[in-house]
């Protein structure tokens, strides 16, 4: 019986790896797969037409960071792989509709800061820069 439920759970994850990603799949298809080496992986998705992609990586759900992969889409799969020494490993995409031709130099905040520049600061391209008011002095003069 066990051998039997083994096989079954081999055979739906088989089925699932296989299936090559779509533009109507949730999370744009994103797929993890072992490497053949410790701690490679491969993570592929959809890349629908227009859109730029952003990879964001975590061990734990709570912090994370950017890769530096910038990608258009162009109704095709998208494929990177890498390497990881973490015991737990997540990705997950972060993307935007904003028309561009070069995703890595554009600035899609706003800030003048480079898109490419702002993921390699584990910054986000996309949150705008924080409003600072800065006043003028104010002084008193103290009696000696």
């Amino acid at each position: 019986m066990q051998k039997w439920i083994c096989a079954a759970v081999a055979a739906l994850l088989l089925t699932a790896s296989g299936e090559a990603q779509s533009a109507g799949q949730p999370n744009e298809g994103l797929t993890l797969s072992l490497g053949s080496s410790s701690g490679a992986f491969t993570m592929s998705w959809w890349g629908k037409a227009g859109r730029t992609y952003f990879v964001l990586h975590s061990s734990d759900l709570y912090s994370w960071s950017y890769y530096t992969i910038i990608e258009s889409g162009y109704d095709a799969p998208i494929q990177w792989g890498s390497t990881t020494s973490d015991s737990k490993f997540f990705v997950r995409l972060q993307y935007t509709d904003i028309p561009t031709s070069n995703p890595a130099t554009d600035d899609f905040n706003g800030d003048g800061v480079s898109n490419l520049t702002e993921i390699q600061n584990n910054m986000s391209p996309f949150t705008p820069p924080p409003v600072v008011t800065v006043t003028s002095p104010t002084w008193v003069t103290l009696a000696p």
